[in-house]
């Protein structure tokens, strides 16, 4: 018998058997009791593979009589059902996340297996987060997004783990409304229920407590299982008033290891936040169920958490919020705005007029990137000189940044001085 279920056992003989009365009920002595199963549950997902399947669904009525513009896109769904599919790996605080079907009717085994091989290709949109970075890729296949035929990527500083932002299992652990069960647990205001309620066949008990949504003050009450490693079976979200506009519930558990148990599917419903508590209306459903779940894989961690934009397929174009440049992958950053305002300000006051800047790249790739302006390399005799890199930005994430506005001054330093030896050439010569 696991731990938390020993000490549950005990605590109900405890009630059953003495003259234990309620209101010697310790608040603290059962937080700290659920928090500790619910941890070790949370902990699985630290070091694991999964493959999700998720099932939505909207109200079009709902959406239609809310924003006309957005209902004209449910109207294309399938009575307003969508699949989705990911693969979500985590390990050692690094997370990828990847997509790999989405459409209106219910994948076969063909396309999801179909799916699966895309994943690290061009055709497979991804986001990855590995301590240092987090880059997000998405494929242009099918849009209008005409600069690349490849695909596009951001990267930038990480900041929020993938799975507290929505892209990862964390409806599995009883997310809601970006708060976690161990989040109403640590609440100031944390209010459990004495006495244990029977949920599904299972003993749980009630806490509640007030949080926010942004500035909006709600409600959050979560039924905890002890029987369940503490994990949740049903959560509510109430605003103030007491109008319910979310609901998550557990439609079944899977032991992973002796002693510990997983959410394997949950359905969470939204509610119209205009109706009053008496009512609920449901707009939208969500059904997430985990296909498949390998704990502590044996992955190449270089390879599956790599943010190195470098190793995207060629062509990619991308935004660097790093070191603030543009670029395509395997023709170096591409900047030729940003490099075109910096030279007109650097040379504004000698008179030289600064050209358009050529995206035009030899055929070696070892003269590969951003060009020169025209007038300022005909005034250098180097019409073929980069500005940056062919390689795109290689050092670590805390240089780049430096190590960009060094070339940049380079550039404006070199600029000026042309101008200066121009301006005096001419006072000499007329």
């Amino acid at each position: 018998m696991n731990r938390p279920s020993l000490v549950f056992t005990f605590f109900c003989c405890s009630i059953l058997f003495t003259s234990v009365s309620l209101a010697d009920f310790n608040t603290e002595d059962m937080r700290a009791f659920l928090l500790d199963g619910y941890t070790g549950a949370k902990s699985l997902f630290e070091d694991a593979r999964i493959r999700i399947v998720t099932k939505s669904w909207h109200d079009l009525e709902w959406f239609r009589s809310i924003d006309p513009s957005l209902a004209k896109g449910l109207d294309s769904q399938n009575q307003g059902i969508e699949y989705s599919c990911y693969q979500y790996i985590s390990k050692n605080n690094k997370e990828r996340y990847a997509g790999y079907y989405g459409g209106y009717v219910e994948p076969t085994a063909e396309q999801i297996k179909a799916g699966l091989a895309r994943i690290g290709t061009a055709e497979s949109a991804f986001r990855i987060c590995n301590n240092q970075c987090f880059l997000e890729y998405y494929t242009t296949k099918g849009s209008r997004d005409t600069t690349t035929q490849i695909g596009r990527a951001v990267l930038k500083r990480s900041e929020k783990p993938l799975i507290d932002t929505g892209f990862g299992p964390g409806e599995f652990l009883g997310l809601a409304d970006s708060k976690y069960p161990d989040d109403i647990l640590s609440s100031s205001e944390l209010h459990i229920e004495p006495n244990p309620e029977q949920i599904n066949g299972l003993l749980t008990y009630k806490v509640s407590a007030p949080m926010k949504l942004g500035t909006s003050p709600v409600h959050f009450t979560l039924w905890l299982s002890p029987e369940r490693s503490c994990l949740p079976v049903r959560i509510e979200t109430h605003t103030q008033d007491g109008s319910r506009i979310r609901s998550l519930e557990v439609k079944e558990f899977e032991k992973v290891k002796p002693d510990t148990w997983i959410i394997k599917e949950i359905v969470q419903k939204d509610y119209d936040p205009r109706a009053d508590s008496s009512t609920s209306k449901e707009i939208a459903r969500w059904s997430h169920r985990i296909e498949e779940i390998v704990l502590e894989p044996d992955i190449d961690e270089q390879v599956v958490f790599d943010t190195r934009p470098d190793n995207l397929p060629r062509g990619a174009v991308v935004q660097d919020m790093i070191s603030g440049l543009e670029y395509v992958v395997g023709e170096g950053p591409v900047s030729s705005e940003t490099i075109d305002n910096i030279l007109e300000r650097a040379i504004d006051d000698t008179g030289i007029k600064v050209g358009q800047a050529s995206n035009t790249t030899a055929d070696n790739n070892d003269t590969e990137g951003a060009m020169l302006p025209d007038k300022v390399a005909q005034s250098t005799g180097n019409a073929n000189k980069e500005l940056f890199s062919n390689k795109g930005i290689n050092a670590e994430p805390g240089d780049m940044p430096a190590s960009g506005i060094h070339r940049t001054w380079l550039v404006i330093a070199g600029v000026v001085l042309v101008g200066l030896l121009l301006l005096i050439t001419k006072r000499f010569i007329f």
